[in-house]
């Protein structure tokens, strides 16, 4: 059977089930999966943590007779390779957001270099530097835009002061000097767009990986799904983006 999607239930009454359904949170999923011949109905109400899922069940029950009603259920981590070993799509609660199948081959990427580093932490920083070599030619090609951009900012100052009267004629001017010297004035934007959806599939993965929860690292980091508690690697990573814009600034 193929894949099913899930789906966010808002508050109401839904006659068809599906495969089951359940409450979840970020790491943590309690699902109903009914094991009945007729499908039961669903039931929600309430909204984030006053969320309330009943489930009503048709049933015949013979005159002084009894019924018995089957369900199974999963209450436990919401680990998307877990999940997927019982068959039913529970993997579909896992959230890889926007760009989902980037998300999985990056989880499949991340479990690979986990068997062989034996850390979550350097995993991620292995696949990070992996992604940067790999958008490497896109990170250059913008660089090489934004220089080239950089040395035609006199003529193009020059043309908005002659023409600041005749928006027209500036516009055309605008489109002859960056046809005559070759450049592009999306061309530092459109690498770093490409590069967008990769970056964000990363962070939506590493936001809902269970297999996060709790994982150590190195020295003061026991926790890598939880913030940093010195506030020392968010200060490395903010002296890494000034670094690497001087650095541009340096190419330009």
């Amino acid at each position: 059977m193929g894949k099913l999607k899930a789906h966010v239930l808002k508050p109401g009454d839904y006659s068809e089930f599906g495969q089951w359904a359940g409450i979840d949170n970020r790491y943590f999923l309690v699902a109903f999966l009914p094991d009945a011949a007729e499908p039961p109905a669903l039931s929600v109400s309430g909204a984030k943590e006053q969320t309330v899922v009943t489930v009503r069940q048709p049933m015949t029950v013979p005159a002084h007779g009894e019924a018995v009603l089957h369900y199974k259920m999963y209450a436990g981590p919401k680990g998307y390779t877990q999940l997927g070993h019982y068959g039913k799509n529970l993997e579909e609660a896992v959230d890889f957001g926007t760009f989902s199948p980037l998300g999985k081959v990056i989880l499949k990427v991340i479990y690979w270099l986990k068997e062989r580093t034996g850390n979550y932490g350097w995993a991620i920083v292995i696949l990070t530097l992996m992604l940067q070599l790999l958008l490497t030619p896109l990170t250059m090609k913008s660089f090489k835009s934004m220089m080239a951009m950089k040395k035609v900012q006199p003529q193009l100052a020059a043309l908005q002061k002659a023409y600041k009267n005749d928006p027209k004629r500036l516009n055309i001017e605008m489109m002859n000097l960056y046809k005559k010297s070759g450049t592009n004035p999306f061309g530092g934007c459109l690498p770093m767009l490409l590069q967008l959806p990769i970056f964000w599939a990363l962070f939506t993965t590493l936001r809902n990986a269970y297999e996060l929860r709790g994982a150590p690292f190195i020295f003061w980091i026991h926790d890598l799904s939880a913030a940093d508690p010195y506030h020392v690697l968010p200060v490395m990573m903010g002296g890494a983006m000034f670094l690497q814009q001087r650095i541009v600034r340096g190419f330009c």
